[in-house]
């Protein structure tokens, strides 16, 4: 057994105890745009989402070039057999998709291991920019039915110390987290079980773009510490998770984590269009009081974990944790929605000024795409999304919270937030549904640069 116990109380419900590729597409999006999570260089790994051995997969990488004069080159490499660098252009303020082969560059692909699995692969990519981008990934199986999208954090935004964040339906298939390295030699430590009540380690030492993954096929791994000698990138996920209330439909999940530095204090759980229960996952490092509104609704320690299962609330933490939100069906549906995973920003993570983003491909039928802000009572009304400003009246209260939210519905690709004041801060998650599937990520993340800085001069 892991050192880990789950937390359980009630809330609202319950808290749950070089070669040019073929296929690049050009989207042009809107000017002025200036998202937080921007950089040139970025590393990281494709979970994997092979579960069907008759289907297979689209990895996509979607690059954003916010400048508004200057074409952007993007190089990506990996030292993966066989794999041949990849050179595009992105045009000023446009976004470009960049189709990745082969498929089996998904960690422990193809996902026919079972129970606890340890594996090194040399499986990561690095992206490489002449000027500041912002970078996403799109994991989605061709017939469809399932993917998602994620947030890529640039490389002087990474750290040292994270927590992996789960499925923690009992129904889940393969839980897993992949640890990219940036440097050769690079040592890291994850907790590997207990024994009497101590925990125990696993160590592996990475080099440069080797991707170490675990995963387990019976056992929840949300918690589990790791601990790195050098910065890494850390994806947490699972092949085809069920969410927290073993939805009936099984889908991809999967999230790049922050480190715990950027950790914040002050969460939004709003719950997705159309939905009225959420599964909502946290976790911190140290003993810390959660309180829902000015109520305390427990302790928990370091080795514990909170899971909430609720309708919109304002949840905060005396001391910095991490949310991670999971996707569900559409109330009166049978099959539109799925689970997916996506950051649950902290205000301490807000951004400020626009924000350009462009939805998943959603290979399904009967797709729905949707933006959802959140900001300061004295914010709302300010934010035009793309040539529309939303009426102050179209947004509703979280909790008894200073904040307010709207989930607007959009059209399938690019898109631009632009608030009414450069200093109107706020968070701005994208998602969408289709038959069987979901998505989500944050378009921009305000995180600490403490890896240099995220767009060295020459």
């Amino acid at each position: 057994m892991r050192w880990i116990t789950v937390a359980c109380v009630l809330l609202t419900v319950l808290l749950y105890c070089d070669a040019n590729v073929d296929g690049i597409e050009s989207l042009s999006v809107h000017p002025l745009v200036t998202p937080m999570t921007t950089g040139t260089a970025f590393v990281f790994a494709f979970l994997s989402s092979h579960f069907n051995a008759n289907v297979t997969e689209n990895l996509w990488v979607l690059v954003s070039n916010q400048n508004s004069t200057a074409t952007v080159q993007v190089t990506i490499t990996s030292n993966y057999p066989g794999f041949q660098a990849i050179t595009a252009t992105v045009g000023p303020q446009n976004v470009t998709r960049i189709p990745i082969l082969p498929v089996d560059l998904q960690s422990q692909y193809p996902n026919n291991l079972t129970g606890s699995v340890t594996t090194i692969e040399k499986k990561g990519l690095r992206l490489i920019s002449t000027l500041p981008v912002t970078v996403y990934l799109d994991n989605e199986r061709t017939h469809g039915g399932s993917g998602d999208g994620m947030l890529v954090l640039p490389i002087c935004q990474l750290g040292t110390n994270y927590e992996t964040i789960n499925e923690e339906s009992d129904y889940a298939t393969i839980n897993m987290y992949s640890v990219v390295a940036l440097q050769d030699n690079t040592e890291v430590r994850w907790i590997n079980g207990s024994v009497g009540g101590t925990p125990t380690w696993g160590v592996a030492t990475l080099n440069a773009l080797e991707v170490l993954t675990n995963s387990h096929t019976t056992r929840r791994l949300t918690a589990t510490e790791v601990k790195a000698s050098a910065p890494v990138a850390v994806i947490s996920g699972n092949v085809c998770g069920v969410s927290v209330n073993n939805n009936p439909v099984c889908d991809f999940e999967s999230v790049m984590l922050t480190p715990q530095q950027a950790w914040g204090t002050k969460f939004f759980f709003v719950t997705f269009e159309g939905t009225t229960l959420n599964g909502f996952i946290l976790t911190v490092n140290q003993t810390t009081n959660v309180y829902r509104d000015s109520t305390l609704l427990i302790t928990i320690t370091a080795d514990q974990y909170l899971i909430f299962n609720t309708g919109t609330s304002y949840i905060w933490t005396d001391k910095p944790a991490e949310v991670v939100q999971e996707g569900r069906l559409k109330v009166g549906t049978v099959q539109t929605g799925a689970p997916f995973f996506v950051h649950s920003p902290p205000s301490e993570q807000f951004i400020t000024g626009p924000v350009q983003f462009a939805t998943d491909a959603l290979l399904a039928n009967n797709t729905e795409h949707y933006v959802r802000i959140v900001t300061t009572v004295m914010n709302v009304g300010t934010f035009a999304i793309d040539n529309y400003t939303p009426s102050a009246l179209l947004y509703t209260r979280v909790g008894r919270s200073s904040f307010y939210f709207y989930n607007m519905r959009i059209m399938p690709g690019t898109h631009t937030i632009t608030p009414a004041s450069p200093s109107n801060f706020y968070s701005a998650v994208v998602y969408g549904y289709g038959d069987s599937t979901g998505y989500g990520f944050a378009a921009g993340l305000n995180l600490p640069a403490v890896n240099g800085p995220c767009a060295p001069t020459k």
